[in-house]
């Protein structure tokens, strides 16, 4: 490194304790609306997280049922695996479970492509089904709401909006209670 270049990663300029960080919180003229968005996205994180876990037991069950099924000797390992893959926002289980069937169709095996598929289907719908409804319950949004927040996201983040659809109308909802929270109490002077 060049001594007239500027050390950029100085450590010791940008180090912050989280004292700090508290003592910001306690003195700045946000303080309630960022306790609210951290609250409302706390709640959000902590819920996702559970479901996205009990998703992945309840979905490597069922794809190891259905490997079981079809007489797969790695039944155990393929299904946690195809959960750990259905965990991923762009892929699914039909990622793995999908081209399987077709390559056992094409190998004229019918029964466990058929098996396969149902997998497949079980599964997407077991997804669906407990991400609207699950996380929609725990965080106070309606399962149809939860499924637009997510398409929202989708088409305005792209493939990202998965998770920050959710995020987004979490903040958003939070700061317009706050705000309905305020108007109520009367503490909004008219200017």
């Amino acid at each position: 490194m060049n001594e007239k270049e500027p050390n950029i990663l100085n450590t010791k300029e940008i180090e912050v304790t989280l004292e700090q960080i508290t003592d910001w919180k306690k003195e700045n003229v946000f303080r309630m609306e960022i306790k609210a968005v951290s609250d409302s996205l706390y709640r959000l994180i902590h819920v996702y997280f559970k479901i996205e876990a009990l998703i992945l037991v309840i979905n490597s069950i069922l794809c190891i049922i259905a490997l079981l099924i079809i007489k797969n000797p790695y039944a155990v390992v393929l299904g946690i695996l195809i959960g750990i893959v259905d965990m991923l926002p762009v892929f699914g289980t039909g990622t793995v479970l999908l081209p399987w069937a077709l390559f056992e169709l094409v190998n004229k095996n019918v029964t466990s492509a058929a098996v396969l598929v149902s997998a497949y289907v079980v599964t997407y719908f077991v997804r669906e089904i407990m991400e609207s409804k699950c996380l929609g319950d725990k965080t106070g949004i309606p399962p149809f709401v939860m499924l637009m927040v997510i398409f929202l996201g989708i088409m305005i983040y792209g493939i990202m909006g998965f998770i920050l659809g959710p995020v987004s109308y979490c903040i958003m909802k939070a700061l317009i209670l706050h705000l309905k929270i305020e108007i109520e109490r009367g503490t909004l002077k008219n200017t």
